[in-house]
């Protein structure tokens, strides 16, 4: 990763920090835009059935990684922000495997295997991410 991209990533990072609490005071269990849109189109997309593997990257306070869980998937999951990952787990991991790693880092997304998972999930995370970061994204 170029100084550049350096500099953003780790401003994003300590953005999201800042913000973890705040964050998943907020969101919760999702708002409205995310219950009543994002989540019902998101889900029949994914087309989950009972022991889906399903990895969920910059998975944030885990709201959709508890209701992927709660449609019987197998769900890891991920974000940057170890403030996050801390709340999720604190709303219950229910069999949700979480782990704090950083979605540009090959090396990292390197540990969740190719071909592993039936769907990878993401929301929102690409409005964080720099088209000249793609190549850890390809995997």
């Amino acid at each position: 990763m170029d100084d550049d991209l350096k500099r953003l990533n780790e401003r994003t990072h300590k953005s999201w920090e800042a913000n973890a609490e705040g964050w998943d005071t907020k969101m919760a269990e999702g708002n409205g835009f995310f219950r009543e849109l994002i989540w019902p189109s998101t889900e029949r997309l994914l087309c989950l059935t009972e022991g889906s593997r399903v990895l969920d990257a910059a998975c944030g306070n885990g709201t959709a990684a508890r209701r992927m869980s709660a449609l019987g998937a197998e769900v890891s999951a991920f974000d940057f922000s170890a403030g996050l990952v801390e709340r999720a787990r604190a709303r219950g991991e229910g069999g949700i495997t979480y782990a704090v790693g950083d979605a540009t880092d090959v090396d990292f997304l390197s540990k969740f295997g190719d071909g592993a998972y039936d769907a990878v999930h993401s929301s929102s995370v690409l409005a964080e991410y720099s088209s000249r970061r793609h190549g850890s994204c390809s995997r």
